[in-house]
């Protein structure tokens, strides 16, 4: 079971993203010059509970493009936990890796970590735009309503020079599903001999509502096969991604080798994240020859 972890992890996310994310509206920011840099400190949150400021940004950072942010909490006897789930950099959902608990009346400096893949480096390039669904509540209390949900955008070269990013198709490119809303694409296909048969794709989200991309029912060679996979995509934005078959279960149905896999067939299938009992806003039986 430890080899599925990493696409697990993804569903999981997925799934919780869907039920604690609602549409909320951006917010405005105020701006003051930084004391360390030429970055313009942005405070994100300002309500009587608390304060969010983000103060810098490291483009080089140690886990990769980073944020620096300032927390205060003003409340005088509640712990609050500040967590962001969602983010994209120039049009690209990426993993922000932050959560911070802060205690009542203290301060505290922290960073937010975005995790790349090279592929996903080299789709963004230059950071002009980053959006983060940021949320935040008590530390003690989950059935209490959140103290905040803050959807906004940094624009670190100014919001005139902001850019969103848009994927050119590739000769190789397999276009699994596509009409207005979404796009579904096959980008490449690998064996790793540690997870499994991997499947990368390329999502695109048109419409103006958080999904969630997902498949069902697989098979290969004619044989049900288990995938954990599912990906979360915020309105108006587009995703690399990564299938994973994995290699006990294809040892399951005899398979060792990439070569030895012919065909897959799956049920693909695009819901609202903030609608669960919604009609699907896509789905689609897909069928590919492999080899």
């Amino acid at each position: 079971m430890y080899l599925k972890t990493k696409t697990i992890a993804k569903t999981l996310t997925a799934v919780l993203l869907a039920m604690i994310i609602a549409v909320i509206p951006l917010i405005k920011v105020t701006a003051a010059k930084s004391k360390d840099s030429d970055f313009e400190e942005i405070t994100v949150v300002d309500i009587d509970e608390t304060t969010v400021t983000i103060t810098d940004i490291d483009e080089d950072g140690t886990w990769g493009y980073t944020l620096k942010v300032t927390i205060e909490n003003k409340s005088e006897d509640i712990t609050y936990m500040y967590t962001i789930d969602n983010a994209s950099l120039n049009g690209v959902c990426v993993d922000p890796y932050f959560s911070a608990e802060v205690k009542p009346g203290k301060k505290l400096n922290e960073e937010i970590e975005f995790y790349m893949t090279d592929e996903e480096k080299e789709l963004i390039g230059e950071v002009t735009d980053i959006h983060i669904l940021m949320y935040a509540y008590d530390s003690d209390d989950w059935s209490a309503d959140n103290i905040f949900d803050e959807d906004f955008h940094i624009y670190p070269k100014g919001e005139e020079n902001a850019e969103e990013v848009i994927r050119e198709d590739d000769d190789e490119d397999v276009i699994l599903s596509e009409n207005d809303d979404v796009r579904f694409i096959l980008t490449g296909i690998e064996w790793d001999d540690t997870w499994g048969y991997e499947l990368s794709v390329y999502m695109v989200n048109n419409t103006d509502k958080n999904v969630v991309f997902t498949i069902d029912d697989a098979s290969i060679n004619g044989y049900m096969v288990d995938v954990y996979w599912a990906d979360y995509l915020m309105a108006q934005t587009s995703a690399l991604g990564e299938i994973t078959f994995y290699l006990d279960d294809l040892e399951k149905i005899d398979i060792t080798e990439e070569d030895e896999i012919e065909d897959l067939e799956f049920y693909f299938s695009v819901y609202d994240s903030d609608d669960w009992s919604g009609p699907d806003i896509y789905n689609e039986d897909i069928s590919l020859t492999v080899n």
